[in-house]
């Protein structure tokens, strides 16, 4: 095993045997969420389905097991095996760009996955042939692109299907362009309006199937037109375009997009974690026959967009210190091969009694000590030196959380919580929810406060 992922407290996704041997006491959540989402699979919610909790309890290790026994299948299932096209680890970005990034890593993983069923990678070349003409339009937020009046037919021609891109019914695209500020239909999600035309004339007829004469004249009378920046509502229709056209190969084909810490992707100008764009998008993506939407949420989030959401399972932290520890003793057996454990026995028991039973918090502890220096002792022991740095690089910082601990809270809100989680404060408080107007001060540090053993 690699050393990597010793005392992370993210599993490694690929490897099944890791996910299952660093497993602990999650076994009832785990069956209940996989009870309900075997049946969301079968009778659709038609809405995200979420594991929730607070910050650093789990979360992403128990969905991973869900999406490797999305992978493995039974024997005896009937449909294709379920593929997972799209798995996004928490990373800044806006939410078009995490929808661009869906978009790409669902057209790679589709095409593999037909592969397997006999299907051609070609069924979806001319959705790939598409995004690589206007790739400008999908990299570069705001830009827009010029197409000329030959091209416009000939995407006509590859385009027209038996189906639109919201699901009506129609003979084909029906591409259609009009003088003075008119418009063209959608093609695999292309904006709608046009921004201007250039060339030495301008249409009023269309572009229909069958209409060589007003296919010609677009072909000769429009040199180029432009087309403006596209929107989150085009990425998500090509998505849906990727999965259409798989199930329409495939019958019964089902698509997984699953977001890690989907709440958190995305902060507003404000810096708060703002979850309702990408809710808007993914409830979106999740009325799609066949195409379903899974994700890690914090527990707020879940509470105030309950319409919104379907639970699968919650989360609380492990009530017993004893967990924590036989986790710790499954990374040490299976990432660490350099002989005798390297941390001190007393500093795990220790942290693991105060860190009220969230493993991402233990762990992350636990590897911050290794970095810095395995003979520590005790949690006391380590940060004192943190602590002492702390009141005197910023001492009115230190003062709020000894007071808002005083005051029997561990809570800090507002313009002063936004203010810990930059510089030498940060290790000592942790975001839990998904807007940064509140953090939460350090179990272990809270602790050793509380019992006076820093100063």
């Amino acid at each position: 095993m690699s050393l990597t992922w010793f005392l992370s407290r993210d599993v490694p996704h690929d490897n099944r045997k890791a996910v299952k041997d660093l497993w602990e006491d999650r076994d009832w959540e785990y069956g209940q969420a996989k009870m309900f989402l075997q049946d969301a699979l079968q009778d659709s919610p038609g809405r995200p389905m979420v594991v929730a909790g607070l910050a650093r309890v789990g979360k992403s290790h128990l969905m991973t097991r869900l999406i490797h026994d999305l992978q493995n299948p039974p024997e005896s299932t009937v449909h294709p095996t379920i593929h997972v096209a799209h798995r996004l680890r928490l990373y800044p970005g806006t939410p078009r760009k995490i929808l661009v990034d869906a978009l790409h890593d669902t057209l790679i993983q589709t095409e593999k996955a037909l592969e397997s069923y006999g299907a051609s990678r070609t069924e979806l070349s001319e959705i790939r042939a598409y995004i690589r003409r206007f790739s400008q339009l999908f990299n570069s937020p705001g830009s827009t692109a010029s197409i000329s009046g030959h091209e416009l037919r000939q995407l006509r021609e590859k385009t027209s299907s038996e189906a639109r891109i919201d699901g009506t019914a129609t003979a084909g695209m029906g591409l259609s362009v009009k003088g003075g500020g008119g418009e063209i239909t959608e093609i695999f999600g292309l904006p709608a309006a046009s921004i201007g035309f250039q060339g030495s004339a301008a249409l009023s007829g269309g572009l229909r199937e069958g209409d060589e004469e007003e296919t010609t004249k677009a072909a000769t009378q429009v040199d180029t037109f432009h087309i403006p920046p596209i929107e989150e509502e085009h990425l998500i229709a090509l998505i849906h375009q990727v999965h259409r056209q798989a199930r329409r190969v495939v019958p019964g084909w089902t698509t997984v997009l699953a977001f890690d810490d989907f709440d958190l992707l995305y902060r507003a100008e404000n810096k708060n974690f703002d979850p309702k764009p990408l809710l808007r998008a993914m409830s979106d993506l999740a009325k799609d026959p066949g195409l379903f939407v899974l994700a890690t949420v914090r527990k707020d989030t879940l509470d105030e967009n309950q319409s919104s959401l379907y639970e699968l399972t919650t989360l609380e932290p492990f009530t017993d210190p004893e967990i924590l520890l036989r986790i710790y003793r499954n990374h040490v057996r299976f990432y660490w091969n350099r002989g005798e454990p390297p941390l001190q026995e007393s500093l795990v028991l220790d942290v693991a009694a105060r860190c009220e039973g969230r493993i991402g918090i233990f762990l992350d502890f636990l590897r911050a000590v290794l970095k810095t220096n395995p003979s520590f002792s005790s949690a006391e022991h380590y940060l004192q030196r943190n602590w002492a740095s702390l009141q005197l690089a910023a001492s009115e910082r230190a003062i709020l959380i000894k007071s808002t601990l005083d005051r029997g809270e561990t809570t800090i809100k507002g313009e002063e919580a936004s203010q810990l989680l930059v510089g030498v404060s940060n290790p000592c408080v942790y975001e839990d929810y998904t807007s940064n107007d509140r953090v939460t001060i350090h179990p272990v540090l809270a602790s050793l406060l509380r019992e006076g053993k820093l100063k």
